[in-house]
């Protein structure tokens, strides 16, 4: 897991254009503090710098920017079949230097070009050079974040933002589709950012360079839209489950080789303590699993129940404390981490179990991040499900029936439902459970029904089945994944995956999606958990690494926040009503949004 600052320019790199990249490899030496290098061919406009945190072949020889037969790469990330891939390729006539897996991706891109990153199992960002052609390439989900900023000059390119927003004089700037995404959705969806030069690339996105000027932006590939079966839905049968568990086990494997010490983020889920039961029972992995827990009051107290389940796979555990140091609750922290406003106050708590990782001497730590995402697990998603019947009501008797509604007193939850969540427009039922019950409230934003009905454009698939199939290829890499990357390598830890396999996703897209939403939230990893842990765990109720949103406000204090955008009365509602569920994250948006673009960078 590394670093990767690089220029391609349009005209000859000057010494002031290499000062610029050297100060942008140091701006990430949080990313990769074991060593670092750079390569130039100043000529071309081209800058490649690497820093690196060593986790397979700790040698000299793995060190970056590799250069091989003329080209030269950047690597960020692990590739996890890369014995396999060495073989393969050996028996083509390549002769390795090195027994790391960068020299495997650059190998790769030489042998087999594009084809390449489908043979890749991995998490990958990379810049890559053949002599005149510079290429960005990221992993199939968006595991690793890369960065790149269009100037008269050329393209800049960073695995993190601030480095970046430096290096090109970036000032901060939400346009009104930035402003209403971020109140909507939590983050800014990519490719933008919070500035006007910089952009994001997503999941399995490939970008050219020629002569310092960005081509057209291609993905190589792209999860397909799960199709329901007819008539009665059957529960998957133990063969299914069987095939299902051998995917999970064998991504589960290849995850846990590190030439550095491993640990394990654990909660009292299911997700994380099936990785750890996998890579415990199955393959003898012996981790030390750490949980944080927050005060009483202000968050899940998970601690109990992930040692109840440590204890019984036979597996060390470490209960922490949720710091209350304000320098880690309050806005100035999570924007220093993301670089831009993002509500996944999550970050915080990753970074914290990243750095009490690192201080106690490990590199690489597993977790179950991506279980929800590609099992259709969170309880929005048994929502929909179950009230499926309603949603596929037309739009028009929808809105009708819950006007009606609205003349009658509330006397149950079902009702409410309707009325608040379910006879909405049809751009706008996600949104409303996602931000439940402040759809009434964000509707008041300016802009914001140009813009959900153009980013929510009605289309055929149920919503039981749209709207996992959204979580998975646009919250994930936009949310949850930036948070797992950034946190943990502000702390110079490596985080692994195994629930982000596109075999283990191909696997589960066999199978009808009716079975995974039908019989009970994440009935199919509670089974296959049930295999190595009690009842008592299994049917534990998922909490997770959270970040109190009601402890981040009160670092606030009572200052409204001020946003142009958004109305001073619409904000004085929010604000007023910030601690009551809904509208904390909607208070939560407009702090980071307002200090964003009030802070001096």
């Amino acid at each position: 897991m590394c670093g990767i600052f690089c220029l391609f320019l349009n005209r000859p790199l000057s010494a002031q254009d290499i000062a610029i990249g050297r100060n942008g490899v140091r701006a990430l030496d949080h990313r990769g503090p074991d060593s670092w290098g750079e390569w130039t061919d100043a000529e071309r406009g081209v800058y490649i710098g690497h820093c690196r945190l060593s986790i397979v072949d700790l040698t000299e020889a793995s060190d970056q920017p590799m250069v091989r037969n003329g080209q030269v790469i950047a690597f960020n990330g692990e590739i996890y079949n890369h014995a396999s891939l060495r073989d393969r390729l050996q028996g083509l006539g390549v002769r390795f230097q090195s027994k790391g897996d960068t020299e495997v991706l650059l190998q790769a891109l030489q042998m087999l070009g594009a084809e390449a990153l489908d043979a890749i199992d991995g998490m990958f960002a990379y810049a890559h050079w053949d002599g005149s052609v510079g290429t960005l390439a990221t992993d199939s989900f968006g595991e690793k974040q890369l960065y790149y900023a269009e100037t008269p000059e050329g393209i800049y390119v960073s695995s993190e933002l601030p480095p970046l927003r430096d290096a090109v004089g970036a000032k901060p700037h939400l346009s009104p589709e930035s402003l209403v995404a971020l109140m909507s959705l939590d983050y800014i969806p990519a490719p933008a950012t919070g500035y006007l030069e910089i952009k994001r690339l997503g999941p399995a996105s490939i970008l050219k360079i020629r002569n310092g000027t960005a081509q057209a932006l291609s993905q190589y590939w792209k999860p397909e839209m799960p199709r329901a079966g007819n008539g009665t839905v059957l529960e998957l049968s133990e063969r299914q489950l069987d095939k299902i568990h051998e995917a999970l086990c064998a991504s589960t494997e290849t995850r846990i080789q590190a030439d550095a010490p491993m640990c394990a983020f654990l909660s009292g889920g299911v997700d994380s303590n099936l990785v750890v039961a996998i890579a415990a029972r199955e393959f003898g992995a012996s981790l030390d699993c750490i949980t944080v827990n927050f005060p009483p009051g202000y968050g899940p107290a998970e601690g109990e129940v992930a040692a109840q389940s440590a204890a019984l796979l036979g597996v060390r555990h470490i209960n922490i404390s949720s710091r209350s140091d304000p320098r880690h609750a309050g806005v100035d922290h999570f924007l220093d981490l993301f670089g831009q406003p993002n509500g996944n106050l999550t970050i915080s708590s990753i970074n914290q179990v990243a750095q009490h990782g690192v201080s106690n001497g490990f590199r690489v730590g597993l977790t179950g991040m991506g279980g929800d995402e590609v099992f259709s697990g969170y309880q929005k998603h048994s929502y929909f499900y179950k009230n499926r019947r309603y949603y596929r009501l037309p739009e028009a008797m929808r809105l009708f029936l819950g006007g009606m509604s609205r003349a009658i007193p509330i006397t149950s939850g079902k009702l409410s439902a309707f009325q608040n969540l379910i006879s909405v427009r049809e751009y706008e039922r996600y949104l409303a459970k996602k931000n439940q019950p402040t759809i009434s409230t964000l509707r008041r934003i300016p802009n914001f029904p140009r813009w959900a009905s153009e980013a929510f454009v009605p289309t055929q698939d149920p919503i039981e089945i749209s709207v996992p199939y959204y979580e998975l290829t646009e919250v994930m890499p936009n949310s949850q994944l930036p948070a797992l990357d950034l946190g943990s390598m502000r702390a110079s830890l490596e985080l692994r995956t195994p629930f982000l396999s596109r075999r283990l996703h191909e696997c589960v897209s066999e199978f009808d999606p009716r079975a995974l939403l039908a019989f009970g939230q994440k009935s199919v990893l509670r089974r296959l958990l049930a295999r190595y842990l009690p009842k008592l765990i299994v049917e534990n109720p998922k909490l997770g690494f959270v970040f109190p949103q009601k402890q981040f406000l009160e670092q606030r204090g009572n200052a409204q926040p001020k946003l142009n955008g958004i109305p001073q009365a619409l904000m004085q509602r929010i604000w007023e009503r910030r601690f009551e569920t809904g509208f904390q994250r909607l208070a939560v948006r407009a702090v980071l949004a307002e200090r964003f673009l009030d802070r001096q960078y």
